[in-house]
């Protein structure tokens, strides 16, 4: 069994580091596709846009002389070509007149692709062919392979290389496009009206039973609520149709202390919770809830209303304990004072 082993392992190929198998990058060339790839962008045309994506190298490309750079570009199959006056197609000829036929055939699409790229693309019909041999070579070195796409007008679309150079300029050229997310901005998220509490320190909230009445403030705090959602809050002020947005969105945690004054009196701790951290427990009494879209929640801004009622003295809230639910209670006036009864607590 051992000899079988080792007979196995010694046949077994050589362990390689992956570092070795892994496609190598300059720190130019990393930098073209950042600024290229960087954020979703395209090229505009009279009649469309062009847009890149990152692309492998294409066999048979046909070499372009563009304002001194050597270029390559290979149509995908399928591309619009014209036929030449002869009946033949560009693939017909061989030398120097077959890349004349090409570039009579794609002469639209070449037009379009000078155009957005912002410089005159013109086929080299090299002679030497040693010579242009090496000059490819030298370009592959210093190049970027890109798969293009045009929309709009005839279809068109094929494989780029560009040099490393060209990165900046392109990127300027290009115009932003706006994230497309419309399968997501109906999506809905939920959030909830609530009336800020007092923040107890953990003797006051061990001390809570059901008929404890917890004070909020005076009577006007009736007027001002806060909307609360996915850690962010938006002050709201009473509205003739519900609740405005009074202010700007700002980051909310719920378990952060704020200090709000507190009729509940501390107690002493025992013996047996002396040794429970003394955590602050932030208050919250919600009054109602609702679902907004990502559409409407980038659309949140001072003015905005929500049609939501008032409530008055008597309705049930939820309250919240650091943001959990803890119990429910009812709300409640003594004199000028605005207090929450609870009812339930859990």
């Amino acid at each position: 069994m051992a000899d079988a082993t080792r007979e196995s392992l010694a046949h077994a190929p050589l362990a390689t580091p992956l570092r070795e198998r892994l496609p190598r990058l300059s720190h130019a060339h990393a930098e073209a596709l950042r600024l290229l790839f960087g954020a979703p962008l395209r090229w505009p045309l009279r009649d469309g846009a062009l847009r890149l994506r990152p692309g492998v190298r294409a066999e048979h490309a046909i070499a372009l002389d563009a304002d001194g750079d050597r270029l390559a570009l290979a149509f995908a199959p399928g591309t619009p070509c014209a036929e030449l006056h002869n009946g033949l197609r560009w693939s017909d000829h061989v030398g120097r007149a077959r890349v004349l036929a090409w570039a009579l055939a794609y002469e639209p699409a070449l037009v379009r692709l000078s155009e957005a790229l912002g410089a005159a693309l013109l086929p080299l019909a090299d002679e030497d062919l040693a010579q242009a041999a090496a000059a490819e070579a030298a370009a592959e070195r210093e190049a970027l392979w890109l798969r293009f796409e045009v929309d709009g007008g005839a279809a068109l679309s094929g494989a780029l290389r560009v040099p490393l150079a060209w990165a900046p300029r392109l990127a300027e050229r290009a115009e932003r496009v706006a994230a497309e997310n419309a399968p997501w901005s109906a999506l809905p998220l939920p959030a909830r009206v609530a009336l800020p509490g007092p923040a107890l320190d953990a003797s006051q909230w061990r001390a809570l039973r059901p008929g404890d009445v917890l004070v909020i403030g005076p009577h006007a705090r009736l007027q001002r609520a806060e909307l609360r959602m996915h850690g962010r809050l938006w002050p709201l002020a009473r509205d003739a149709a519900g609740w405005r947005v009074d202010g700007a969105g700002q980051p909310f945690f719920p378990s952060q202390e704020i200090p709000v004054s507190s009729d509940v009196a501390p107690t002493a701790p025992s013996a047996e919770t002396a040794s429970v951290p003394d955590v602050p427990v932030r208050i919250e009494f919600e009054v109602g809830s609702l679902e907004l879209t990502l559409d409407a929640l980038g659309a949140l801004q001072p003015g905005y209303v929500f049609a939501l009622p008032a409530p008055a003295e008597g309705a049930n809230v939820v309250l919240r304990a650091n943001g959990k639910v803890a119990g429910r209670g009812e709300l409640v006036a003594v004199g000028d004072t605005l207090g929450v009864r609870l009812l339930s607590w859990s």
